[in-house]
């Protein structure tokens, strides 16, 4: 008898069904990402119903906005805390790898895309906002923008990635080396994130704080505010004549203070407006 009469013989399926079994699997393959963009949709659908803005009050986009102590941060798509949620991505995947071996490693990821989401929904609800404000150095903290949520949740999806590639002990490497990286830039990180979160230490306030005052003191030495142009700043980009770094006009912030627009705008006595985790 032929080989090939007999591979036909001892398959489950008549010959013509292999190509429906591939479609079949191609089909399963494809739920779970039809199931990220559902769950990423409704996240910013509801953020919307929560009083969200869509992007900065200040009118423009950018990709990103590199002044944690601005108001620019967490009003555009990319910022320092951005590297946070890579971090979550990376957690995610290690509590995912090891609590649920058995599902398939796309709809791991969907678990790990749907959990950032939902924290992004709580991280903007009033009370985080107050909590914030109240515990920890983000005095000027009002929430994210959609467009910096939805930034999160990608950064998110992408340590989940790089870990599952990575492993175990290269990705606890990355971990690491982003929290110091993050302590020497912005003096802030995962971590100190949440210890300052749940049990606030002044002491780690006042340290902040002081790189804070350090960063008011360059831009009114090295980055004064041009009228009647357009300055360039080398982290933030464009921004508006007449404003000072990091801070909108203030005709701009009365107004806005004044429609009840405002998401992250530095009230007058220039508290930093940092996003968080």
């Amino acid at each position: 008898m032929a080989e090939g009469q007999r591979k036909s013989r001892m398959s489950p399926f008549p010959p013509g069904n292999s190509q429906f079994c591939a479609a079949s699997r191609s089909r399963r393959n494809l739920w779970p990402w039809v199931a990220m963009v559902t769950v990423v949709a409704a996240a910013a659908y509801q953020l919307h119903r929560q009083g969200r803005l869509w992007w900065c009050a200040c009118g423009y986009l950018w990709l990103w906005s590199g002044d944690a102590w601005s108001a620019d941060n967490s009003q555009h798509l990319f910022d320092p805390y951005t590297f946070t949620h890579v971090l979550h991505g990376v957690v995610l995947y290690w509590l995912l790898a090891w609590g649920l071996p058995r599902v398939s490693p796309p709809w791991r990821l969907w678990l790990a895309v749907s959990m950032e989401a939902l924290w992004e929904l709580f991280e903007n609800s009033t009370f985080i906002i107050e909590r914030y404000r109240a515990a920890t150095i983000s005095l000027g903290y009002q929430g994210d923008t959609i467009v910096n949520s939805l930034g999160d949740i990608l950064a998110c999806g992408i340590g989940y990635v790089l870990a599952r590639h990575l492993g175990f002990k290269n990705s606890l490497v990355l971990f690491v080396a982003i929290e110091v990286v993050l302590l020497i830039w912005i003096r802030d990180s995962l971590l100190l994130n949440v210890v300052m979160l749940i049990h606030p230490i002044d002491a780690i306030k006042a340290w902040q704080g002081r790189e804070h005052e350090r960063t008011q003191r360059f831009d009114e030495v090295f980055l004064p505010p041009f009228q009647g142009s357009t300055l360039f700043h080398p982290y933030l980009g464009f921004r508006p004549s007449g404003s000072t770094p990091g801070y909108f006009p203030a005709p701009l912030r009365g107004s806005l203070r004044n429609r009840g627009e405002s998401r992250c705008v530095s009230p007058a006595g220039g508290e930093p407006c940092r996003s968080r985790m």
